[in-house]
């Protein structure tokens, strides 16, 4: 014989499921005996972007658009090469383990960028300009441009320094090393 409280929760799952319900939070209220009404109020839920380092994910979406690759961790970025949590470039990538330094960082995520991306003395970051594009910059407006800083910090740049460069009237930021 079924008890009347299995009959009753049998009853408001199915309602759930055929209405698209939220059923984890209305089991939630019913399990910890709080009555319709309380003043306790249930935990929040779990947020969406809570994925740690290594683990599978489901939102990698590249540069221009890395403000939607939200499903990891803070500091971190959807790999869309791995589809697992990679450490986002300006982020520390260094850590006791032994790993390939260059698995460590979400390469992918920066589109065209991503070969000049590895994980540096301290963080993900992006290398510094050859020097050959320094000599004539007129010729190498490309590189230029695959060398800018992320988001204009100095923390995604390998060599800790931003320079600007003008070509043809436009200003052209670069990751560069310190010139001692």
């Amino acid at each position: 014989m079924t008890s009347p409280l299995l009959a009753g929760s049998t009853i408001l799952l199915l309602q759930a499921v055929l209405f698209g319900l939220e059923v984890t939070h209305a089991f939630a209220a019913r399990l910890s005996g709080n009555p319709e009404g309380s003043d306790q109020s249930d935990p929040p839920l779990p947020k969406y972007g809570n994925y740690a380092y290594g683990k599978r994910c489901g939102c990698s979406y590249t540069v221009p658009y890395l403000e939607q690759n939200d499903c990891c961790a803070d500091g971190l970025l959807c790999d869309p090469g791995t589809r697992t949590c990679r450490v986002a470039v300006g982020e520390a990538c260094k850590e006791k383990t032994l790993s390939l330094s260059n698995r460590k960082c979400a390469r992918e995520a920066y589109g065209p960028q991503k070969d000049l991306i590895h994980c540096g003395t301290e963080s993900c970051c992006i290398e510094s300009i050859p020097p050959e594009a320094l000599a004539n910059p007129s010729e190498h407006v490309e590189i230029f441009k695959l060398y800018k800083p992320v988001n204009g910090r100095i923390s995604s740049c390998c060599g800790g320094i931003i320079k600007i460069q003008e070509i043809d009237g436009e200003h052209y930021p670069f990751c560069a090393e310190h010139q001692d």
